[in-house]
């Protein structure tokens, strides 16, 4: 019973961020998850859930999707999958996790602390060509060697300030390509099995209750205060990469 309460808190946490603020539903269940399953169980529960979860949250934000954009990141993000499968055999992924890490706690604290001291900028909303393919190539390098391709698209929707629709949007569109996949890598190395269907099944009632609950504080936070639930998720993606 305990393993299922675990199971059912983990999702519910979150899919109420990733609900609310686009992402970190694999930040905030997976450690959770972890403590009470195997990774080779809680990798394929998170499999499973990330697909609907993903539809849902880019289902209330369709209108501000924006394809020519998901097209050039993910051009880019098909051109990196092969360079992050080379970098997992040949490069030391903890010392990158942990730059990638840095990375993000440095990109928080500068627009938190510094940014607010500079001369103000317009907002962009759209990259060109290259900053988009650049974007989708961090992204599939990322999702390729370590399955966490969501930082670069994240920080590139920040520095843009995308509105929250568009920000929302995207990366559901992005993250949903990108977990098709991964279902597929699963179930061709015999991941999803009978073993996990149980703890997928005491999963759902948590998603459920996590996204309406998600929805809710979104509908609360005005788009400062969602820039700023943003930039805390970054910090604290950041960290937790960096503890790794």
């Amino acid at each position: 019973m305990l393993i299922y309460t675990v199971v059912f808190i983990a999702l519910f946490l979150g899919c109420m961020a990733q609900s609310a603020v686009g992402f970190g539903s694999m930040l905030i269940a997976m450690p959770l998850l972890t403590f009470v399953l195997p990774l080779q169980v809680a990798a394929p529960v998170l499999a499973l859930i990330g697909p609907p979860t993903t539809i849902y949250i880019f289902h209330l934000n369709r209108h501000g999707v924006d394809w020519r954009e998901v097209g050039r990141i993910m051009a880019g993000a098909l051109a990196g999958v092969p360079l992050g499968l080379w970098a997992l055999e040949s490069l030391n992924p903890a010392w990158i996790m942990r730059a990638v890490g840095a990375v993000l706690v440095a990109y928080a604290v500068y627009v938190a602390a510094i940014e607010p001291r500079l001369r103000p900028r317009a907002n962009m909303r759209s990259g060109n060509i290259a900053t988009s393919l650049a974007a989708g190539l961090c992204t599939g390098v990322l999702g390729g060697a370590f399955n966490t391709g969501g930082p670069p698209l994240i920080l590139y929707g920040d520095w843009l300030r995308w509105p929250r629709a568009r920000f929302k949007a995207i990366l559901q569109a992005v993250f949903l390509a990108n977990g098709t996949l991964i279902i597929i890598g699963h179930a061709l190395a015999g991941n999803v099995h009978t073993g996990v269907l149980p703890y997928a099944a005491a999963a759902t009632p948590g998603v459920i209750a996590g996204l309406y609950a998600g929805r809710h504080i979104d509908r609360l936070l005005s788009p400062a205060h969602f820039r700023y639930a943003v930039l805390g998720m970054v910090a604290l993606l950041g960290l937790s990469l960096i503890a790794r």
